[in-house]
């Protein structure tokens, strides 16, 4: 699925004046709120941010 958030030019232009990633910065946000909110497990979550499986040391 693909999302589109509006965000006025110029807030969008301050708000990535560090050079951040608007799109990464809200991806985060969201699956950081859906995880704390119990909506999505730590593997959901994990998964929605790219991040591999966890691996265990035996």
């Amino acid at each position: 699925m693909e999302l589109t958030v509006q965000i006025p030019d110029d807030l969008a232009r301050s708000m990535s004046a560090s050079g951040a990633d608007l799109s990464r910065r809200a991806l985060e946000a969201l699956a950081l709120e859906e995880f704390k909110s119990g909506h999505i497990t730590k593997p959901e979550l994990r998964r929605l941010l790219g991040f591999g499986a966890l691996r265990r040391n035996s």
